[in-house]
């Protein structure tokens, strides 16, 4: 919440906002520094306005963004997470290997060359790269609403 409170109250981006000088805006979001924020973007309706950072990341917090006289000026997202972040983290903590696919191509694995796997079922045995796993997998939402698949990957006889 102190990301939002910290950027809600940044001239630049609420001036910006007002006025429809997006680049303004987006200078302003490039140029603070949100401890940890990975992309940040302001909504309005389905219109992007401001849309900064990386682009393959976990759905961040959305919040109302108001000018001080208390016009709305739209939603700001704000995600402290890049799904590489997040499968390296993962991997580390438990051993296993993991998977994220996105739409447009979007992938990222603890195993070299995601976008080579094959296809991988939503659970069951498998093998990849001629060493055998067990997957489970889950979906999860990425920023702006892009649907992820997340598989895990434990390997079968210990490693």
């Amino acid at each position: 919440a102190s990301a939002f409170r910290r950027l809600s109250v940044r001239p630049g981006l609420v001036r910006g906002l007002e006025t429809g000088d997006l680049v303004l805006a987006r200078r302003t979001l490039n140029h603070v520094v949100v401890r940890h924020a990975v992309r940040e973007r302001v909504t309005h309706g389905s219109r992007t306005l401001v849309d900064v950072g990386l682009k393959f990341v976990i759905a961040g917090e959305r919040h109302p963004l108001r000018a001080p006289d208390g016009t709305y000026l739209g939603r700001i997202e704000i995600s402290i997470q890049d799904v590489i972040g997040f499968v390296k983290l993962f991997h580390r903590l438990t051993g296993a290997d993991v998977v994220v696919r996105g739409w447009a191509g979007h992938a990222k694995s603890s195993l070299a060359a995601p976008g080579r796997l094959p296809p991988l079922p939503s659970s069951g045995p498998v093998s990849v790269a001629g060493r055998a796993y067990f997957v489970g997998s889950f979906a999860r939402t990425g920023f702006a609403g892009e649907p992820l698949t997340v598989w895990i990957l434990d390997p079968v006889g210990g490693g």
